[in-house]
């Protein structure tokens, strides 16, 4: 973590940043030879100049940033982290701005900085979806396994938030397909979760573990089925998804379907009845499908 900078009144920190960011480079310069500390000093957010301008895309203002500032002791402004410890790069990543990270990476931005969640940039592009981030840091040698909030992976990320681009190129890039988190949930147990079917098919078909469990002994089929993704919960049982695994306290599908609260859970429970789920069957407490709806709907 980089040192504060000295501070200087707001408004004159706003005017220098609106310079950089309406490409008045006189008035930048001219803050800058004036107040030399302007370039490193920050706003409430603890952002730099720099930071407000990678998150913006302005790569003519990052680069005048990185080739005018003048380090301040042990002051870094391209490494600097703001109050969720994101660097630049961070900022560039999660708006998708690839000639921003780009610049970044080549004036010596640590791909590899974690932010209070202990995310990576490479972290944050798959969540959001920018493949071309994604590819870039890749190629810059960024790890694709490295884990950040709860021991997740790019790929659990990319998985979770539906975005198939990212998940190719993940597991093109060599990617654990069936890594866990600290839950044990894998990259395949998200995307049932979250609906996401053309995910689930992509990590089946490039080794996903189809009846893998988590901690609390649910599969990817039980995810989808609590879920109340029936679309997911076809394809999944196409693939050899066994509907009479139980989950955990020896909850049937049934119970799970049942136990979820939205409407579309109705749905699954249709579906499983008609493959023949035991509409009886008891849970280790006793327990039938029906108890297990009673408890969680409140119409």
């Amino acid at each position: 973590m980089s040192q504060d900078a000295p501070p200087i009144a707001p408004n004159l920190f706003n005017t220098f940043l609106g310079a950089i960011l309406n490409n008045d480079i006189a008035t930048a310069q001219a803050l800058l030879e004036k107040y030399p500390n302007v370039i490193t000093n920050t706003n409430t957010s603890r952002q730099t100049a720099l930071h407000i301008a990678a998150q913006n895309g302005h790569v003519a203002g990052c680069k005048w940033l990185i080739e005018n500032y003048e380090t301040i002791e042990n002051y870094d402004i391209i490494d600097s982290h703001d109050a969720s410890d994101n660097s630049a790069l961070h900022l560039a990543a999660i708006y998708g701005h690839v000639a921003v990270c780009e610049l970044l990476i080549q004036s010596g931005a640590d791909i590899n900085a974690e932010d209070d969640d202990r995310d990576r940039p490479l972290h944050l592009a798959a969540m959001h979806g920018h493949v071309a981030v994604c590819q870039l840091l890749i190629q810059s040698d960024a790890p694709v396994d490295e884990v950040g909030l709860s021991e997740r992976t790019a790929l659990h990320l990319a998985a979770m938030y539906g975005h198939v681009a990212v998940c190719q190129l993940l597991i093109k890039s060599g990617t654990k397909i069936n890594a866990y988190d600290e839950d044990g949930v894998r990259a395949l147990h998200f995307a049932a979760e979250h609906g996401n079917v053309d995910i689930c098919v992509l990590l089946i078909e490039n080794g996903a573990e189809l009846n893998a469990r988590e901690n609390n002994r649910n599969t990817a089929l039980h995810s989808a089925i609590l879920a109340g993704h029936l679309d997911v919960c076809e394809s999944l049982t196409r693939y050899g998804a066994n509907l009479s695994d139980l989950g955990s306290n020896r909850t049937t599908a049934l119970h799970l379907a049942a136990k979820g609260m939205r409407d579309r859970n109705i749905a699954v429970c249709e579906w499983l009845i008609h493959n023949g789920a035991a509409v009886n069957a008891l849970d280790q407490n006793g327990n039938t499908a029906l108890h297990a709806a009673s408890q969680n709907w409140n119409p």
